[in-house]
């Protein structure tokens, strides 16, 4: 019979602990605090995700400048429980103080450190472990004609403060050569979460990282 040495017991026993440790600094992490927005009294949750403090909620912050506001969405309790789209250029200034709107490199970092099995999808969707609680609330596409508000319920879109120059295919659809998009965080409801670019006339949600 295998005599099981104390010193293999304790190393056991220490490395549960580290894992119980990880999964509880993830699974716990959210809720850290609320943050109320001086500018109009709302308050948001919040989960920390490795170093940084994110609102685990969409902005709602609304003024004659700032924003398309919430009536975009086809009914009040959307309204209530989306937030507010923002346009690339008005989300640049719509994060509170302490606040700032997240570069493309903060974006690709949270879905490195969230990934499991190469897909953050699962982590940061309502519900998920990291607390960022993902809802997909949609977007309003711009058009000549008329914008519209598509994809809600599977799709969601997330404003960085970097922009990018089009490609040739892009120049000839958006009928611009200018730096016509915005780098964003995107997600599917077939399970995908990466940064891409949009439109910047096309007004989609904000989540603010702390400074």
């Amino acid at each position: 019979m295998k005599i099981i040495d104390e010193s293999d017991v304790n190393w056991v026993s220490l490395k549960l602990i580290l894992l119980i440790l990880v999964h509880l600094s993830l699974t716990c992490a959210a809720q850290v605090e609320q943050l109320v927005d001086s500018r109009d009294g709302k308050t948001y949750r919040l989960t920390k995700i490795g170093s940084k403090v994110w609102m685990a909620q969409n902005l709602s912050y609304e003024d004659s400048v700032l924003t398309f506001n919430c009536k975009a969405y086809t009914s009040p309790t959307k309204c209530q429980n989306y937030g507010t789209l923002y346009t690339w250029q008005t989300a640049q200034k719509a994060c509170p103080n302490g606040w700032h709107l997240p570069s493309k490199d903060e974006f690709d970092a949270l879905l490195l450190m969230t990934q499991d099995k190469g897909n953050s999808y699962t982590s940061l969707v309502k519900g998920g472990d990291s607390g960022y609680d993902v809802q997909l609330t949609g977007y309003l596409a711009f058009s000549p004609r008329k914008d519209k508000y598509i994809e809600v319920d599977s799709a969601a879109s997330f404003w960085s403060s970097q922009d990018t120059w089009i490609t040739s295919l892009q120049k000839v659809v958006l009928g611009s050569s200018s730096k016509s998009l915005g780098y964003c965080l995107q997600f599917w409801k077939t399970g995908k979460a990466y940064t891409t670019a949009h439109d910047k006339r096309t007004a989609i949600a904000v989540r603010c990282v702390k400074d």
